[in-house]
């Protein structure tokens, strides 16, 4: 290969480490709790569930414990005031272009998109570990009726955006669509919530 060829790949590959990985920490105010942070294509994520106790946030299985390691579970209604000051619960197209800037977002009607992206795995550079350093923990959610349910199988993250009467979220499920746009008819089921910079 030639030598001029190898260095500018070598230099696009480091600008890119740069652009996907500069992790920071930030401590919340309101309760002196540290979180890591990830800068993706310009915005400045947690990567940490959040948190702060509002409202009946609750911990899995209601444990305290349990908060430290997969954050707190919110309703809609109190996701949306959860991010401290200067951070705020990211809209539908923030997490679009998350999913853009790292090459794994797709149409749910693209049939053959969605086969590559599974067959894939490509949800999985969101994944604790992952290359992205978002650090997604397949946390599962809490419903009112069945209680606890996707522990280890999915992670769900609020939006502040609402579509008509339907509030919509963003779901990480290896088994059933990968990294895609979910609706809710109810808010009152509690998920998880990753707060990004303002």
């Amino acid at each position: 290969m030639d030598t001029r060829i190898l260095i500018a790949c070598s230099v696009l590959f480091f600008i890119s480490t740069i652009a996907y990985n500069q992790a920071g920490t930030f401590t919340d105010p309101r309760d002196g709790q540290a979180y890591k942070t990830i800068e993706i294509d310009g915005k400045t994520w947690m990567a940490e569930n959040l948190r702060y106790e509002i409202g009946d946030s609750k911990c899995y299985l209601n444990q305290q414990a349990n908060c430290q390691e997969y954050g707190r579970y919110y309703e809609w209604s109190k996701a949306i005031g959860a991010c401290p000051d200067g951070w705020h619960l990211p809209t539908r197209n923030e997490f679009a272009q998350l999913g853009n800037s790292l090459g794994i977002l797709y149409s749910r009607n693209d049939i053959e998109r969605k086969k590559e992206h599974l067959k894939n795995k490509e949800w999985e550079v969101l994944y604790e570990g992952g290359s992205s350093g978002f650090n997604a923990k397949l946390a599962g959610s809490y419903n009112q009726d069945l209680g606890w349910e996707g522990m280890g199988a999915w992670a769900s993250f609020w939006t502040i955006t609402k579509s008509r009467s339907e509030y919509t979220y963003w779901k990480i499920h290896p088994t059933n669509g990968g990294f895609t746009i979910w609706y809710l008819s109810w808010g009152d089921e509690l998920l998880s919530v990753r707060c990004v910079k303002d």
